[in-house]
């Protein structure tokens, strides 16, 4: 799909842009996927959609979330990010 993505021919006509929508998801597609990917290799536990059965535990360092970025070198990065507490209106609701 990257590859594909690189070698479109987009072309404005009189109908609209929806080409140009639909070259940039298909752009991004990859990009996402990779991103969701390396969040669920590096989280070592369940969690929502990230359900094994080799880690059935809840961690204490696993309580944070996985944020997907690119690097200088334009590649995808997994880094941590500290949960924030809930906020007063939040709490209310539990």
């Amino acid at each position: 799909m990257e590859a594909a993505a690189k070698n479109l021919d987009v072309r404005l006509d009189s109908e609209g842009f929806e080409d140009v929508m639909l070259a940039f998801d298909l752009e991004g597609s990859p990009l996402s996927a990779k991103a969701t990917i390396l969040r669920a290799i590096e989280r070592k536990e369940n969690r929502g959609a990230h359900e094994g059965t080799d880690y059935v535990e809840t961690k204490s360092e696993m309580k944070v979330n996985f944020v997907s970025k690119l690097d200088g070198n334009n590649k995808l990065a997994v880094t941590k990010k500290g949960i924030e507490p809930k906020s007063p209106a939040l709490k209310k609701g539990n």
